[in-house]
C-alpha cells in the first residue's frame, strides 16, 4: 500500500468499527502489513495494541508483518517484546518471523545474536531453510569469517536442506579473496553435481582467483 492507499484504508476501518460491520483480524493484518511497508511503524504499534484492546488474537501473519517493520528499524527490543509475545500467547514463531529477524541482524552486522537465533529454532520447532543459511552465510563471508560460513554451509547439507546459487557464489568469492582457490574450485564441482546451475558471478570469481594466484 502506498500512503495514500494506507489513509484511505485507516478510513474505512473507523466507518467499520463504527458501523454494524466490524473489522476481522484479516482486515487488521492487512492495514498493519501497508502501514509497516509504508515505514509508519509507531501507527502498525498503536493498531496492533488496539486490536488486543479489542479482544481480537493477533495471528502468525499479524506478528510477522509487526516484527518485519520493527526490524527494518533496528528496533531489536521492540522485535524480542513481539517474539516473548508470540510465545505466550500461544501462537508459534514459525519459520517466516525467524527468518525475518535473522535477515535483519545480519543485515544490521550483528551476525553472532543472528545465530543465537538459529540455535533457538530447533526448541521452537521450526526448522531453518534455504533462506535461513542464506542470510548467515552472506553476513559472515561479508564479515571475514567465511570459515565459520563453510560450517554453516556443511550444516545446511547435513539438514537434507539443498543449497541454490547463491551460499555457492558467496563462499566461492570468498574463498577466492582468501586465497583459497583449491577450496573454491572443489565448491564448485560440488555445485556442479549438486546440479545447481552457475552463473557469471561464480564463474568470474574463479577466474579471478586463478588469475591472481597462479
Amino acid at each position: 500500500m502506498q500512503n495514500w492507499d494506507v489513509d484511505q484504508a485507516i478510513k474505512l476501518l473507523k466507518d467499520m468499527e463504527e458501523g454494524n460491520c466490524k473489522p476481522n483480524i484479516l482486515i487488521y493484518n492487512s492495514i498493519i502489513d501497508g502501514l509497516c511497508k509504508d515505514n509508519q511503524i509507531p501507527k502498525a504499534q498503536n493498531l496492533f495494541e488496539e486490536i488486543i484492546c479489542k479482544g481480537i488474537d493477533p495471528d502468525a501473519i499479524t506478528y510477522n508483518s509487526i516484527i518485519r517493520g520493527v526490524c527494518s528499524l533496528g528496533m531489536w527490543k521492540d522485535a524480542e517484546s513481539y517474539a516473548n509475545k508470540i510465545v505466550n500467547s500461544g501462537v508459534s514463531l514459525n519459520i517466516v518471523a525467524f527468518n525475518i529477524m535473522i535477515d535483519a541482524l545480519c543485515k544490521d552486522g550483528r551476525t553472532e545474536k543472528a545465530q543465537t537465533l538459529l540455535k533457538l529454532m530447533s526448541t521452537r520447532s521450526a526448522s531453518p531453510d534455504v533462506v535461513t543459511y542464506n542470510s548467515l552465510i552472506y553476513s559472515l563471508c561479508n564479515s571475514g569469517q567465511w570459515e565459520e560460513a563453510a560450517k554453516l554451509f556443511s550444516e545446511m547439507i547435513g539438514r537434507g536442506i539443498s543449497p541454490n546459487i547463491h551460499p555457492f557464489s558467496i563462499l566461492i568469492d570468498a574463498m577466492r579473496k582468501e586465497g583459497m582457490v583449491k577450496k573454491a574450485h572443489e565448491l564448485f564441482d560440488l555445485m556442479i553435481e549438486r546440479g545447481v546451475e552457475s552463473n557469471t558471478i561464480t564463474y568470474s570469481a574463479l577466474m579471478d582467483g586463478y588469475c591472481l594466484h597462479n
